[in-house]
């Protein structure tokens, strides 16, 4: 599930606008990170991204940590269904 929301979160945040006053949805009505991504819609008019979306696009995606934390749970299911499969 988390792949699936990193990859879905990704084509989302292409449409974000990162002017000099802050980030904005390229379209209205605003889209959304939460509960699952939404993209804006088609309307052709800039509209505000609200606290949490853009708490996740600057801190989660931007940065990177999004990414990490889909590697890491890669790696660590990995891990378990080696053990499993060599213990079970």
């Amino acid at each position: 599930m988390v792949i699936l929301y990193y990859f879905e979160a990704m084509k989302i945040s292409s449409c974000i606008y990162e002017g000099k006053t802050g980030i904005m949805w390229r379209s209205s009505p605003p889209g959304s990170f939460l509960p699952w991504p939404k993209p804006s819609g088609i309307l052709l008019v800039m509209s505000d991204v609200n606290f949490i979306d853009s708490m996740m696009y600057m801190y989660m995606i931007k940065t990177g940590v999004l990414k990490c934390i889909v590697i890491l749970t890669w790696i660590f299911t990995s891990i378990y269904i080696v053990k499993a499969f060599l213990h079970g």
